[in-house]
This record gives C-alpha cells, structure tokens and sequence, in this order.
C-alpha cells in the first residue's frame, strides 16, 4: 500500500514574526484572568481601535476615554515625522497599542506603556517626557535593523533611537528643553565614576554621537541640516535588511560632505577622551574707529592631534551676530575675527550643546 505524506508547508522566518507580532496584538485583547496573584494582562473594556490613513498607516488601539484623540494624534505625528525624515516603514504600516505590563516590540507593532500619556491633565495635553517616551518607542520600528550585540556597533544602534526620539520632540514643538536635558543626562552617565550599565552608557554614547555629528553638517548661513537629513536616510535606505554598522555612517556622511571624516570616528566612537576648553575674547577698539576682535581656545586633557570645530556665536552691541567654527587641535588657538564698528557683547561658546565637553570662560 502506497505511504501518504502530508505536504509541509515551509513558513520564511520573517513571515513566522510577523504571523507572531499578529497573534499576540489579537490576544492581548482578549487574555482571561491567569488566576488569583497572577499577572492580569487583560485589558480594560473600554480600548478602542483608531486606523490613520497615510504613510504609514497606522492602527493605534487606545483607551477609549478623554485622551485617545491625543494619543492618536500623537502617535501620528510622530510616525509621519519619522516617514519624512527617513522613509517608509517595511509594509508601510504600524499597529501601536497602549497597554501595560507589555515591554515588547516587534517589527510593525509596537506597545505604549498606558502610563506614557497623563491621565490627569486631559485630551490636549501631553507631557514632554511622555512624548520622548512614545517617540522613542516608534523610533526603533524604524531602526531595528540598527540595534545589534556588538559592543561598538550598539553605540550606533542605541544613538540613533535616542537622537531620532529627542529630535522628533524637538522639530516638532520647536522647544530644545528636552534635547538639552537629555544630552546633559547623557554627559553625566559618561564622565560618572559609577561605572553605569553597558546599556545605558552606550544610549548616552550614541545619543551624543549623533548630535556632534548634526550640528558638524549644519550649513551655519542658514542653519539647515539638509546634509545631515540627506546621510541618515540614504542610511536608513541602504541598510534596510542588515545590520547597519559605523563604515556605513561614516561613509553617507563622506559622501555628503565630499571629506573624509575619520578624524571624528577616530576620536568619539572609542571616547578615550572629553576636551576641556578655556576660552577668552577681547574686542578693542582701533585708530580707524573700528573694534579688533580676537577670541582664544585653549584645549586640553585629549591627545596629540585631538582636532574638533567648535561653533561660536559673536553678538554684537548693536544685537546683530555671525557664527563661526574653530578648529581646535593642539593646545591652543587664537583667530582674529572681522573687525567691527560696534564691540562685541558676548560670546556664545559651543553654541547648541554641539560638541561634548568642559568649557568656562576665562580672562583674556
């Protein structure tokens, strides 16, 4: 008698994810009680189900009370920020769902801690941290493919989600506030005697990385990032379906500023070292009426070679200003800027936080 066999059906790994990303958005509206001190992942009656039209398209599932407008609107404009910024989602869709007790992520579906939006201010008001918190949660749908166990790669892995998530805050409600404490939190795990968790400090590493990095590539006559926004989606475009590594940042970015940039990967990927800065200005005025302006840089605690631009920011009397970046390497710099009919006012040293350092101003 002739043996039957069943024919097998072979399921491609990422058809079996995205079948188990699936499964489990239906069952978590849907798990019973586990029994009495047990963990209750059922939710509440009242969730509802929003879908967004638009790239991506989006199904939040939310509660249904007074702040699920918010969180929807949210939700969708931080993904359409992302979709700008650096392209379309693999699918092109994304299914969020406002739940507790569910730490998981998975391409096209992601969990909000139900926390993340306040329960008490209302509709129209989300907080800023809950929107760093919901930004960077989204933000790892789109670099996923970036996050690796490799030690040095995590830094890039782990940078670009916190930058992608304090940038979106950023642009999008036109406050640096949340930019600048997360950039002073990160400087503190980095220089703490404490030796912080791998995790973290990689987060504050990559975080710092990426921001030195976008601030270098900002044209300072306009202040636009278009070479920056240029590199990191032509990354996003390239590496979809791998591992993306730090060639593959340095190499975008050489090929948008037409230099080799090995001097900045050389000297902040290991982070052997911070630079401190002690800077002083004078501006004086000159027999033909006019104001000589002199700023000088002292650099010190990094190595022989150690080069970085630093921007400033000179405001004048009369309130105009022009920005500059110095190029510090060695000890010391001294450069002669334009003379002036008016004196100078101020200084701005590193303006925006640009470069991670020590700095204090000293006389001249």
């Amino acid at each position: 008698m002739a043996q039957r066999y069943r024919r097998a059906i072979i399921v491609p790994v990422n058809t079996l994810r995205i079948l188990f990303a699936a499964a489990l958005a239906a069952c978590i509206l849907a798990i019973p009680v586990l029994g009495q001190g047990a963990l209750d992942l059922r939710p509440p009656a009242d969730f509802t189900r929003t879908v967004v039209e638009g790239s991506p398209r989006l199904t939040v599932i939310h509660r249904n009370d007074d702040r699920g407008a918010a969180l929807v609107d949210l939700v969708s404009e931080i993904a359409s920020f992302y979709h700008q910024l650096f392209g379309p989602l693999p699918g092109d869709s994304l299914t969020v769902v406002e739940y507790q007790h569910m730490p998981f992520t998975q391409q096209g579906l992601a969990f909000l801690s139900a926390g993340r939006v306040d329960r008490d201010l209302g509709a129209r008001y989300i907080l800023p941290d809950d929107r760093l918190e919901i930004a960077r949660t989204l933000a790892e749908q789109w670099w996923a493919g970036a996050v690796t166990t490799d030690s040095q790669h995590a830094v890039l892995g782990k940078g670009l989600i916190e930058f992608s998530a304090c940038l979106s805050v950023y642009q999008q409600t036109d406050s640096a506030m949340v930019l600048y404490e997360a950039l002073q939190h990160a400087a503190d795990i980095l220089v703490s005697d404490v030796p912080p968790d791998p995790s973290q400090r990689n987060a504050a590493h990559g975080l710092w990385l990426m921001h030195m990095l976008r601030n270098l590539m900002i044209d300072q006559s306009t202040m636009s990032d278009a070479g920056y926004q240029t590199a990191i989606r032509s990354l996003y475009h390239n590496g979809k379906g791998r591992s993306i590594t730090l060639q593959d940042l340095r190499t975008e970015v050489e090929t948008v500023m037409g230099i080799s940039m090995g001097w900045f990967f050389e000297a902040w990927v290991p982070l052997d070292a911070i630079p401190v800065y002690e800077w002083a200005w004078q501006s004086v005025p000159g027999l033909d009426g006019t104001y000589q302006n002199t700023i000088r840089v002292r650099q010190s605690n990094v190595p022989d070679g150690f080069l970085m631009y630093v921007p400033i920011k000179v405001v004048l009397s009369d309130g105009t200003f022009e920005r500059y970046r110095i190029k510090m390497i060695g000890a010391e710099a001294t450069l002669d800027l334009p003379p002036s009919t008016v004196p100078i006012e101020r200084i701005v040293f590193n303006e925006f936080a640009s470069v991670l350092c020590a700095e204090r101003e000293v006389g001249f």
